[in-house]
């Protein structure tokens, strides 16, 4: 059985979410990176303003904006491993390099195709991936002079997420409208599908527990598949959602759980638990959303620790862009930190979560 619960915006302290020539492999996480040492920032890219917004996490309050440098509209974004920079794609066929020590934008990188959804930082920091919108993942040399980058596979559709494993040896890759979850291999690039069955569905968005691919997938299916990163095999599908499309999953670190934000004018947060008797499956008692204003949840982030989730949301209005923090013990929102005034996306908006 599954079960909805219905968070209400909560704000606190929160934390984010080698092929060739010098990008090993360190150790990793599932596509996160931020570092863990010090107070947590989170950042998160605001398409309608054209800016990225900094938190300070212990605060809970919008330190300051950093515009992007060409007034282009920023999308994803993605912090490196030591939580130094922070990269964002935009509307360009470019990649903008942020500063998270000065919050000034350092670089611009040209890539050979637009790209908003998904990007990883290598766990050495030498190498960006980036998914193309021509179904193409880029790979970018941060360490070379001037930075260069190459197309290194041809996935199996039009990508929409992102994610590694442990030691970034392999990189993880949903499909929006297409039928397979891709994987590559970081040391000499092999790409191999692996069919979730059924008709092309969307898949937005996956994240990684356990050495398990959470990933969801919506238009006709609407359910969340679980791979096995070790047996290359499907586990189990997680029965359909009631209502609306689950369009983020977070691992929710040092807990048996995940959320999974619906997207929808009254807005909800599902708890996958991971510990269930029967295997992970959504929890049968629901939460009913106790703030009318938590409206259109859309990607998140965790704190290192766990404690907190940050989901970015349109309150009241879409004009009206706020994350809601989420205290994880307690499933529910405790606050809201604005940080757009024009309606942003709330797909390819993603907060992240870095430590300094």
């Amino acid at each position: 059985m599954k079960s909805i619960r219905i968070f209400v915006p909560v704000l606190l302290g929160l934390m984010v979410c080698s092929l060739l020539l010098g990008c090993g492999s360190v150790t990793g996480g599932g596509g996160g990176g931020g570092g863990t040492a010090g107070s947590p920032w989170i950042y998160v890219a605001n398409s309608g303003d054209k800016d990225v917004s900094y938190i300070n996490g212990i605060t809970n309050t919008e330190e300051g904006k950093i515009a992007m440098p060409r007034g282009d509209v920023p999308w994803a974004i993605a912090p490196s491993y030591d939580g130094k920079k922070i990269y964002c794609l935009t509307n360009s066929t470019e990649v903008v390099e942020i500063d998270t020590t000065t919050n000034t934008t350092t670089d611009i990188i040209p890539i050979s195709e637009h790209a908003y959804r998904g990007l990883i930082v290598s766990n050495d920091n030498n190498c960006l991936y980036v998914l193309g919108n021509s179904q193409h993942l880029i790979k970018v040399y941060l360490t070379s002079t001037p930075r260069t980058s190459e197309t290194i596979a041809n996935l199996s559709a039009v990508p929409a997420c992102v994610r590694s494993n442990a030691d970034f040896s392999k990189l993880f890759i949903t499909c929006d409208m297409g039928s397979n979850l891709d994987t590559v291999t970081i040391s000499d690039n092999n790409l191999t599908s692996y069919s979730i069955g059924g008709m092309p569905a969307q898949s937005f968005d996956l994240d990684i527990k356990d050495d398990h691919a959470y990933f969801t997938v919506g238009g006709s299916v609407n359910d969340t598949r679980i791979f096995d990163m070790n047996a290359l095999t499907f586990d189990t599908d997680i029965d359909s959602f009631a209502s609306g499309q689950v369009k983020s999953i977070i691992n929710i670190p040092g807990t048996n759980k995940l959320y999974g934000s619906e997207c929808g004018s009254t807005g909800a947060l599902w708890i996958l638990n991971t510990a269930a008797p029967g295997g992970p499956t959504y929890e049968t008692t629901t939460i009913t959303t106790i703030d009318a204003s938590f409206k259109y949840p859309g990607r998140m982030c965790a704190t290192a620790d766990g404690k907190y989730v940050y989901v970015h949301t349109f309150v009241d209005t879409a004009t009206k862009v706020k994350l809601a923090i989420v205290d994880t013990a307690t499933d529910t929102i405790v606050g809201y930190a604005e940080v757009g005034t024009s309606e942003s996306n709330y797909l390819e908006n993603n907060p992240v979560v870095i430590y300094k």
